[in-house]
């Protein structure tokens, strides 16, 4: 472990939204972060408006907390829903000015204590660190990983890296650079943030909602120079989906309006092919207004595109899909092309990096 003269501030920006259901999970959350063993730090605590009681019964659990803990904690209460990027967004607005770091963290992962210094240590490595992962492994299997950093692949499937791997499967020894920090628990440098959001007082981009957040700010920070890494060592566990489920209509759409939206701004080499995959989503789910999702991307991604956003994949360390695979995909075999391109990149790292 590398020993600083003084570790840099750290502000946790951890968001919250009717979690009255996994109460148990989510403050164990909490109580994580109040034990890092860590000097410098303070919690921002969003609530996103939430209507099942969850935030009255997280007031309280702060309020129960002895006084030198109740100082570590920013409790700020939204009068709308934001929703997990605009809840983050809302945090780092108000983040301690002297931190270097922000981390952006579900409210559904444990932490061990030694967590930030693990993060900041990788962080420190070099100027052009934008962001950093570590593992995280799964709440309910805790001999599986949940995520180990996040992959895109040039149809725009983004992936948790490692993803069901048996931690004993998992023998990187070394951090490795990722297409995007993967969302659950993420450390991002403040400077490099600001940079790639052309000195917004944004994390993600607000409008997001949820889903592509953490795809959309990492390619910012790879075409500005930056880079993700994650590191591999194991900080903590995550219990994925628990406060918002994945099949949802709700995240079908966010899914769908999202990745028109960065296939609008970015540079694939399957732009028309994804294209049609969406258009085809449409067709196969009629009663969740794909269309409407459709839509608003090409005219979102539209907009954003004369704005000047343009993203050079290729900056990133992308999946790459031949062509056979991508006539696979037309085809109906998206799923399965996916895996295969997700496990041939991590067997990559395995390689290099181990």
């Amino acid at each position: 472990m590398v020993l600083f003269m003084s570790w840099p501030m750290v502000s946790i920006v951890w968001v919250n939204y009717n979690s009255m259901r996994v109460m148990s999970v989510v403050l164990r959350s909490l109580k994580s972060i109040l034990e890092l063993d860590y000097p410098e730090y303070e919690i921002v605590v969003v609530d996103n408006n939430s209507v099942d009681g969850s935030f009255d019964r997280i007031k309280e659990f702060i309020g129960s907390l002895d006084e030198a803990s109740r100082s570590k904690v920013k409790l700020l209460r939204l009068t709308v829903n934001k929703g997990y990027a605009g809840g983050v967004t809302e945090g780092f607005r108000v983040r301690d000015r002297g931190s270097r770091y922000v981390i952006a963290m579900n409210n559904d992962v444990v932490v061990v204590p030694e967590t930030l210094k693990t993060l900041v240590e990788i962080a420190e490595l070099g100027e052009r660190v934008g962001a950093v992962n570590c593992v995280l492994l799964n709440y309910e299997r805790p001999s599986v990983i949940d995520s180990a950093g996040g992959i895109l692949n040039e149809l725009l499937t983004p992936g948790s890296l490692f993803s069901g791997w048996s931690i004993d499967e998992y023998k990187v020894k070394k951090p490795y650079p990722t297409s995007f920090a993967d969302g659950p628990l993420v450390l991002y440098n403040v400077k490099a943030v600001l940079e790639a959001n052309n000195g917004l007082e944004i994390l993600y981009d607000p409008w997001i909602i949820a889903y592509y957040d953490d795809v959309l700010l990492s390619l910012k920070l790879w075409n500005k120079g930056y880079k993700c890494l994650s590191c591999p060592k194991v900080v903590g566990w995550h219990g994925r989906s628990l406060t918002f489920k994945r099949l949802s209509t709700t995240a079908l759409y966010l899914n769908t309006r999202n990745r028109v939206v960065l296939n609008e701004i970015a540079n694939s080499r399957f732009k028309v092919l994804i294209r049609t995959l969406m258009i085809k989503r449409v067709l196969r789910y009629p009663k969740v207004n794909l269309a409407r999702a459709l839509t608003l991307g090409l005219r979102l991604g539209s907009s954003m595109r004369r704005s000047g956003l343009k993203l050079n994949l290729y900056k990133a360390p992308l999946a790459l899909v031949s062509k056979k695979e991508g006539l696979e995909a037309l085809l109906g075999s998206l799923g399965s092309v996916n895996a295969r391109v997700k496990f041939r990149f991590e067997k990559r790292l395995l390689r290099s990096y181990s």
